[in-house]
C-alpha cells in the first residue's frame, strides 16, 4: 500500500479510538456553582476530556418558589475525531 493509504488507514483506526460517549451526573449548587461530578458511564480514555469541559461551563442554578436550591443532572457528552 502506499503512504497515504497507511495514513487514511491509521486515522481511521485513531477515529474509531477517539469517538465516545461520556455520561456524567453534575451536581450543581443554589448559586449556579458546580460543586460535583460523578462518571455514571463512559469510555476511562474520555472521561478526563469530559470533567475538563463541564468544568468550563456556565450553570443557572434549578429553583424551587424563586430561590435557587442545590440540585443533580445527567449529561452526555459525545466525542467525534473529524480527522483532520
Amino acid at each position: 500500500s502506499t503512504p497515504s493509504t497507511r495514513s487514511r488507514s491509521a486515522n481511521r483506526r485513531l477515529a474509531a479510538r477517539s469517538a465516545g460517549t461520556v455520561e456524567l451526573e453534575l451536581t450543581v449548587d443554589a448559586q449556579g456553582n458546580l460543586k460535583a461530578t460523578r462518571v455514571v458511564k463512559g469510555r476511562p480514555d474520555l472521561v478526563q476530556a469530559a470533567v475538563r469541559t463541564v468544568r468550563n461551563w456556565d450553570f443557572q442554578p434549578a429553583s424551587v418558589d424563586g430561590k435557587g436550591v442545590t440540585a443533580k443532572m445527567n449529561v452526555v457528552l459525545g466525542f467525534q475525531f473529524d480527522g483532520r
